[in-house]
């Protein structure tokens, strides 16, 4: 059900990657809301594109992200990235991915629309961190854990229940990337051209 991979990319890959989203976190990190609690917490970059075409907009902007190539699904046509950093106190209650339906009038059915899969990447973990641990619910409801390390890649079906337990000592942030990847049907597809171009947004 999960898979995790240490030293997914190369150092100096991993580096052009963390160097990139702090660029783009210059003009777009913001506080992100938790639906689940209510309340503001992390900070965040969301970006949502269509693949193709809206994510080589977006990589050719920011060539410095092109080693993502490696992680994309060949089934994916549109793609929805989160660039986020906790700190000490913050924590992720436990929830699917399903940000698509938020984002406009898709042809959802009596179904949430969910991911294909879902993928983090660890860009940095502090060697200080305590806390912060990923955790999901397997197919008998029991709950497992894995304790992030720097440059380590996870991917899990979009179904899967997951979150982070809360960060109880971290002396820098820690930071990842979100990959949710999703296959629309054409009917679906049509309604969601608009992110031909890339929707870059804060929080």
């Amino acid at each position: 059900m999960i898979e995790v991979t240490p030293n997914y990319f190369s150092d100096q890959d991993l580096r052009i990657v963390e160097e990139t989203i702090e660029e783009i976190g210059k003009e777009y990190y913001g506080p992100e809301h938790n639906p689940v609690t209510g309340k503001y917490n992390l900070t965040a970059c969301n970006v949502t594109l269509t693949v193709p075409e809206g994510y080589n907009k977006f990589i050719s902007q920011y060539q410095g992200l092109s080693p993502l190539n490696n992680i994309l699904c060949s089934e994916c046509n549109i793609l929805h990235l989160i660039f986020v950093k906790m700190k000490t106190g913050e924590e992720i209650a436990i929830h699917q991915d399903e940000t698509l339906n938020d984002l406009g009038p898709l042809v959802t059915g009596p179904l949430d629309i969910i991911p294909l899969h879902s993928s983090l990447l660890y860009v940095k973990i502090p060697d200080d961190m305590e806390g912060g641990r990923f955790f999901w619910n397997d197919d008998d409801d029991n709950t497992n854990y894995l304790t992030p390390e720097t440059n380590m890649f996870v991917r899990f079906p979009g179904e899967v229940w997951h979150g982070v337990t809360s960060i109880t000592k971290c002396s820098s942030n820690r930071r990842f990337i979100v990959c949710e990847q999703y296959k629309l049907s054409k009917r679906n597809l049509r309604k969601v051209q608009e992110y031909n171009i890339p929707k870059i947004e804060k929080g």
